[in-house]
């Protein structure tokens, strides 16, 4: 980046007073659009110190006081002051999304406004040299002879792309939703409920899960003391991790699948074949969001989306 590059980077409060216009839903959407944009530019300018390890092994934050300052003034622009209520207003988070597409003109015109021609050159190459890294992160950071022994392990390939976008979608979510610090509970539970709103809105696109991979993280047959109707008491609990483009700095995928399925399935007969941490490739319809958990130390974030599986086998 060009010398003097992080000064560029606007505050959030000036941001916020730079997207006022005269009506309110509009200037509330271009307010969330903008600091969202910006939060995702300091992500890709601090990525390699975001989080580091210490001497005895534990993870903290990387970033600079000024770099601290400026991501603790977007997300806290988008999680305390933008979303909140948001779905009760018409028409917001409709504006909202429209602002924060990838190709809405609203992104160009923001780079325009904060920063020079050079920095926007250097900046958007660096973002497509990112994002590469991190959709094959273990090969884009191994030396050569890893990257050969990476190759040659057990893969579930190719993704497909519902998979891909289902990853992406639910890796920005995560990243947009690490639960601030907040000691008031109402508040708090303010901010759970909005995010499981959006969580819920990734499931809502998904449709019929075909032949994607993930690892097979938990294996749990159980009888219930109390029986749903129709609920066989000896079904099993499967629980799949999977890869949503986890960037170097988190310890799990965001995404997790949670399966039932009763001992006159057939599925139950193959997961009795297969043990934990082994590599699976599953289909599945009724995708709906179950819960999501976000942690600060280490950073963490893992949203949990329950599946009618249909099919379950090894991964290739």
């Amino acid at each position: 980046m060009p010398p003097g590059y992080l000064q560029a980077m606007p505050m959030a409060e000036r941001v916020l007073a730079d997207m006022k216009v005269a009506d309110t839903v509009q200037t509330r959407a271009r307010q969330y659009a903008a600091v969202s944009r910006l939060q995702e530019i300091l992500y890709v300018l601090t990525s390699d110190h975001t989080y580091v390890r210490t001497s005895d092994n534990q993870v903290r934050s990387g970033l600079t006081p000024v770099e601290d300052s400026l991501n603790r003034g977007y997300l806290d622009a988008q999680n305390l002051k933008l979303l909140p209520r948001s779905a009760l207003v018409p028409c917001l988070r409709a504006l909202m999304n429209q602002y924060s597409d990838e190709n809405a003109p609203f992104r160009t015109e923001l780079m325009d406004r904060y920063f020079s021609p050079a920095w926007k050159r250097t900046f958007l190459t660096l973002e497509a040299q990112y994002h590469s890294r991190e959709d094959h992160p273990a090969v884009a950071n191994a030396s050569p002879s890893a990257r050969a022994v990476e190759w040659a392990a057990p893969q579930c390939a190719p993704v497909p792309p519902d998979q891909h976008r289902f990853a992406v979608a639910v890796n920005d979510w995560c990243r947009r939703f690490q639960a601030p610090e907040q000691t008031n509970p109402i508040a708090r539970e303010q901010f759970q409920h909005e995010a499981s709103q959006q969580a819920a809105a990734i499931s809502r696109t998904v449709g019929l899960v075909q032949s994607w991979g993930g690892i097979l993280s938990a294996i749990t047959a159980y009888d219930r003391p109390v029986i749903a109707p129709g609920e066989d008491s000896s079904a099993a609990d499967l629980v799949f991790l999977v890869d949503t483009l986890a960037t170097m700095y988190r310890t799990l995928p965001p995404a997790v699948f949670k399966a039932t399925v009763g001992s006159r399935s057939p599925i139950y007969a193959a997961a009795g074949r297969m043990q934990k941490s082994q590599r699976v490739v599953f289909s599945g319809r009724a995708l709906q969001f179950d819960s999501w958990v976000a942690g600060r130390e280490p950073p963490r974030c893992v949203a949990v989306f329950k599946i009618v599986l249909t099919d379950l086998r090894p991964g290739r």
